[in-house]
């Protein structure tokens, strides 16, 4: 993550916000002993819905299983699901 200060975030914002558009890494901006992050709303909808997801009882522990499945080739491909 890229790290600047306050200053320079005032003094740049277009430039740190095209930074972000295009790549999905946010910004640190540093003030005084404080830190704050700037992210595309697209990003941070993404963590926010990775949270929320990882709030679900059991969720990770499904991950983990239907990741084994298909390491083994146990997985169904959605073709065969989709008619």
């Amino acid at each position: 993550m890229h790290h600047v200060t306050a200053d320079y975030a005032k003094a740049h914002l277009d430039e740190l916000c095209d930074r972000v558009s295009q790549a999905q890494e946010g910004v640190t901006i540093v003030r005084d002993d404080q830190s704050y992050v700037l992210l595309s709303q697209a990003e941070w909808e993404a963590l926010v819905e990775t949270a929320e997801i990882a709030k679900i009882p059991g969720v990770l522990d499904d991950v983990k299983a239907a990741r084994r499945d298909y390491e083994r080739g146990e997985a169904i491909s959605i073709d065969a699901l989709l008619p």
